[in-house]
């Protein structure tokens, strides 16, 4: 899904579409019916409070998580020594003023 915000926007547009449908049945003189069909919308608007609390502490830091790789690949290329990204980019300029 969505980087920043996980399955959140999902889970509250399925929220909003079950409350309105309730809204309206409730409305139409069918309570019972609206009550059944506002409670997978109640549900869902916590699965979407939920979804956005965790992706917020974990974007924030508060929480430590553990990746799991499995291929083995990758792990390879993760245990590599990495390059800075700035050091590289730092020769690069300096091989263009030596050139002109």
């Amino acid at each position: 899904m969505n980087r920043t915000y996980g399955c959140a926007p999902v889970y509250f547009a399925g929220a909003t579409l079950f409350f309105i449908g309730g809204g309206l049945f409730i409305y139409y003189g069918y309570p019972v019916i609206g009550t059944i069909i506002l409670l997978p919308g109640l549900i869902l608007l916590g699965l979407t409070l939920v979804a956005w609390v965790t992706l917020s502490r974990i974007k924030s830091g508060e929480v430590d998580v553990e990746i799991v790789v499995r291929d083995k690949e990758d792990i390879r290329q993760l245990k590599k020594p990495q390059r800075a990204r700035n050091q590289s980019k730092a020769r690069k300029r300096k091989q263009r003023q030596k050139r002109t």
